[in-house]
């Protein structure tokens, strides 16, 4: 089972490794991921950005314009509700992505296409992991310790 702990350092002005409580409240449980272009798609390029684990979401998101620049292809549409927006026709993605700390892909059968809207910060949102992928997995976010660890 691949496991992924991510804690949230900083370096000080001395170079020195101190605990980010700000980043990590902030920004929460996020990783760097590639979105991989489809095995169909000539001449699309591999997007990097991050993803972020989000228990809110029922379903597994992709920014809409990564997923296209990536040559993802749009294999249906479905209906989105959030706290914002009610039943909201989105596309539906087929793709993958490649996570580094894994060594491994992010499968997932539906990537709902979304804006993650990440303008002006140091971490673009690529992707939401939500529960549909959670349900197999193990998550622990410890924010004692400044870290989380997810196990697929």
């Amino acid at each position: 089972m691949p496991v992924l702990t991510m804690r949230f350092d900083a370096r000080d002005d001395e170079g020195k490794s101190v605990q980010a409580p700000a980043v990590f409240a902030r920004f929460g449980p996020i990783f760097q991921v590639v979105l991989v272009p489809h095995e169909e798609m000539k001449g699309a390029s591999p997007k990097q950005g991050y993803a972020m684990i989000d228990t809110g979401a029922s379903g597994t998101c992709v920014d809409t314009e990564t997923a296209k620049s990536a040559g993802w292809p749009i294999i249906d549409t479905a209906n989105m509700s959030s706290t914002t927006h009610s039943n909201q026709v989105m596309p539906v993605f087929a793709g993958r992505l490649f996570c580094a700390a894994f060594n491994n892909h992010i499968e997932a059968p539906r990537w709902m296409g979304v804006n993650l809207d990440s303008a002006g910060s140091p971490f673009p949102l690529v992707a939401l992991i939500g529960r549909d992928l959670l349900q197999n997995a193990v998550f622990i976010y410890n924010g004692h310790d400044l870290s989380f660890t997810w196990a697929i």
